[in-house]
């Protein structure tokens, strides 16, 4: 019985550490998409400024640059 809750403990302590919350190399727009085309990534989403919704587009040598380039609002 004993052996059994530590089982149990172990698996709850295990499971509750692999929930770290991961934060991905993209923005957090609605309706994501990436491309890959000619040594660039290209990023585009929706936003929503004061003006009403747009899409804005994201040119990037890398993946992981991707959310800290310049935006253009397409």
């Amino acid at each position: 019985m004993l052996k059994q809750l530590f089982f149990l403990f172990a698996l709850a302590v295990g499971l509750a550490v692999q929930a770290a919350e991961y934060a991905g190399p993209l923005g957090s727009n609605p309706d994501p998409h990436v491309t890959y085309y000619g040594g660039y990534y290209y990023y585009t989403g929706t936003a929503r400024p004061e003006e009403g919704n747009v899409v804005v587009l994201h040119r990037a040598k890398t993946l992981q640059e991707v959310k800290f380039s310049p935006s253009q609002i397409a």
